[in-house]
C-alpha cells in the first residue's frame, strides 16, 4: 500500500510532510509548489490543466484514495480552478447539487473530482469530455470506472 502512495504522491505516505516541513502547514503559494515538485503525476497536470482550460475541456478526475481527492482539492484551489468533490462521505442533495453545478450552462467548475468508490449509479456527467485516472490498480473493484479505452471489467 505504502508504495500505491508513493507511486501517487510522497506526501500519502506518513511522515513524509513532517520531514518536508509541511506537517500542519497551511496550503498556500509555497506549499502547492512543494506538493506539485514531490511527484511527476502532479507535475504533469500542473502544465495539463491550464492547457485543458484553455481549450474549452471540462475534466473529471478520479482517484481510489480519498487522502489524495485532499491533496488534489487543495492545489486546484490554489491554481484558481473552479472544481466540484464527490467521494463517500459526500450524499444525498449536496451529491446531486453538486452534479447539478458542475453541469450548469454557466458553470464555474471546471474539474469535477471524484473517488472511485463514491458509487455511480444514477450520476450524468456529461458535460466534461477528458477523463483522467490519477491513480489505477490492475486489481480495482469492478464497481470503479473503467479507463475510457479499456474494456469494462467483469
Amino acid at each position: 500500500m505504502q508504495l500505491r502512495h508513493c507511486c501517487n504522491h510522497p506526501f500519502l505516505i506518513k511522515g513524509v510532510t513532517h520531514a518536508e516541513g509541511l506537517d500542519g502547514a497551511t496550503p498556500d503559494a509555497v506549499w502547492v509548489e512543494r506538493v506539485v515538485a514531490a511527484s511527476g503525476k502532479m507535475l504533469l497536470l500542473d502544465k495539463l490543466l491550464p492547457h485543458l482550460k484553455s481549450k474549452g475541456h471540462r475534466v473529471l478526475l478520479f482517484s481510489q484514495f480519498v487522502m489524495l481527492l485532499h491533496v488534489l482539492e487543495d492545489f486546484l484551489r490554489l491554481r484558481g480552478f473552479g472544481y466540484e468533490r464527490l467521494d463517500g462521505t459526500i450524499t444525498g442533495d449536496k451529491r446531486q447539487n453538486a452534479i447539478d453545478r458542475f453541469c450548469a450552462n454557466d458553470s464555474k467548475a471546471f474539474v469535477f473530482l471524484l473517488g472511485t468508490r463514491a458509487g455511480g449509479v444514477g450520476i450524468n456527467l456529461t458535460a466534461a469530455d477528458t477523463v483522467i485516472m490519477h491513480d489505477s490498480n490492475p486489481h480495482t473493484p469492478p464497481s470503479s470506472p473503467a479507463p475510457p479505452s479499456s474494456p469494462t471489467p467483469p
